[in-house]
């Protein structure tokens, strides 16, 4: 597998969605940006015994992403606090 980040996808919120997601790309070479509230180095799925690791680094600034993707997972919480929703927002570019 190349473990190089695919620029042109990105995965918004790895949670258990954004995840499975993820590893799934990464396991047919197409590894995504990932972005999300908490920095990791990396994100790790376990499937039946069978691990499989995405390359991160989660990133957690829209600000320090120097390009757009062209296909974005997006799986932010549905049920989210205030807090939330606000970077929910910055990582959309969405005003309030």
């Amino acid at each position: 597998m190349n473990p190089e980040i695919n620029p042109g996808v990105a995965v918004v919120g790895p949670g258990a969605i954004g995840t499975t997601i993820a590893a799934a790309l990464h396991e047919v070479g197409r590894t995504p940006l990932l972005c999300g509230r908490s920095p990791r180095d990396h994100l790790t799925l376990q499937n039946d015994g069978r691990f499989v690791t995405v390359p991160g680094p989660v990133r957690t600034n829209p600000t320090q992403i120097a390009h757009t993707a062209d296909l974005v997972f997006w799986q932010p919480r549905r049920h989210k606090s205030r807090r939330q929703q606000n970077g929910s927002r910055c990582w959309s570019g969405r005003k309030q």
